[in-house]
């Protein structure tokens, strides 16, 4: 590649495309000054071309299914953006129609943003109306915060009503009004938390124990809201002090040798457990325990996942009575202790249904059609 000597990303994708991934890549601009685009509708629509050409199924090697035109180029006008990504979409179809096109992570919840220096994100002001009918969907980065009486911010678990989290609920209204239909990507989410031999110890950390719970929860809210795609940032820390988003990897860093956090096991144990389910309904979301209903893809039922709202690091334990008419024949705690979690006893069956233990970390009951 001419910009990275060092590396081939036909090699790279390919070894990928291997394991199992639908790769997404992020054509990213943010070394580049606004004011350097002469022609930012062409030459967006050159570039994408080229790459569609290589990386897509039409004439190229097939590696890629979707291209995101910017990852935070939240600097630049959103004139300019629009006339970067009119020209992408225009590059990829006309090359590749089967490739997706996203725009750049963006945010439907303050539109007062557009106005920020360099936090310019707001999606309203980015994506007209002609470019919401050729995108195929929209795409955005939202972690888990509180702001305190203090004005420091915090991280918390995804059911807080306040989380910066439910900032999805404003993508989603934005979504249905102006692109029905549409796909949404969390296309960033996550938690620092220490683990892997490494501290984290920042303003916004939580433990490794939390961020395990919080990352299967998070995956199984996104599933229940529909999210086409969630992608956890990052795959492994950053090599270097505590500081924001350098404790958010899965792994620890390349200094303490990639080890696995339970931020990986646990959502290993669930992809495990409920890899090939579907989101069906809810039967429970209140204060005293959030539980779903999971099946396969005719809408047989196949799983009951529940979980308490709190804080991943609390003790706490409350048996809640479900209505269910068919019975549980395995209980899994996703502790993050294993990549199969943790056999628990059978809940206790009732005339009507099960009462079941729940806790901060999720338990799967598996139904016995």
């Amino acid at each position: 590649t001419p910009a990275k000597d060092w590396v081939n990303w036909d090699l790279e994708y390919n070894d990928w495309k291997k394991t199992g991934f639908d790769i997404q890549a992020s054509l990213q601009f943010y070394r580049f000054k606004h004011e350097e685009w002469k022609t930012p509708e062409q030459s967006a629509f050159n570039y994408a071309a080229a790459f569609a050409s290589h990386f897509g199924s039409r004439e190229g090697n097939g590696l890629i299914c979707t291209i995101e035109a910017g990852n935070e180029p939240w600097e630049y006008p959103a004139d300019i953006y629009q006339k970067i990504l009119k020209g992408t979409v225009k590059g990829v179809k006309t090359t590749d129609p089967d490739i997706e096109v996203f725009p750049c992570a963006l945010q439907a919840a303050d539109p007062e943003m557009e106005k920020t220096p360099i936090f310019k994100n707001y999606i309203g002001a980015r994506i007209n109306a002609d470019m919401a009918g050729q995108l195929d969907g929209v795409n955005s980065h939202v972690y888990s915060y509180v702001t305190g009486l203090d004005g420091k911010r915090k991280a918390v678990h995804p059911e807080h009503p306040l989380s910066t989290f439910w900032e999805i609920n404003n993508m989603i209204r934005w979504r249905d009004q102006n692109m029905p239909g549409k796909k949404i990507y969390l296309s960033e989410w996550g938690w620092d938390h220490d683990g892997g031999g490494e501290d984290c110890t920042h303003d916004v950390c939580v433990s490794e124990k939390a961020a395990a719970a919080y990352a299967i929860r998070g995956v199984l809210i996104a599933a229940r809201l529909g999210i086409e795609r969630t992608t956890w940032y990052f795959h492994n820390n950053v090599k270097g002090p505590s500081s924001l988003y350098m404790r958010s990897g899965l792994l620890s860093s390349a200094d303490a040798g990639f080890q696995k956090k339970k931020s990986f096991i646990g959502l290993q144990s669930l992809i495990n457990h409920l890899g090939d389910s579907y989101f069906l309904k809810i039967i429970k979301e209140d204060e005293n325990g959030w539980i779903y209903l999971f099946g396969d893809k005719f809408g047989q039922p196949t799983q009951v996942i529940g979980w308490l709202p709190i804080s991943g690091d609390s003790q706490k334990e409350t048996l809640v009575h479900i209505d269910l008419n068919h019975k549980v024949k395995n209980s899994i705690l996703l502790d993050a202790d294993s990549p199969m979690g943790t056999k628990m006893p059978l809940p206790e069956k009732k005339p009507t249904g099960y009462m079941l233990k729940l806790s901060a970390q999720p338990t799967i009951f598996q139904l016995d059609n």
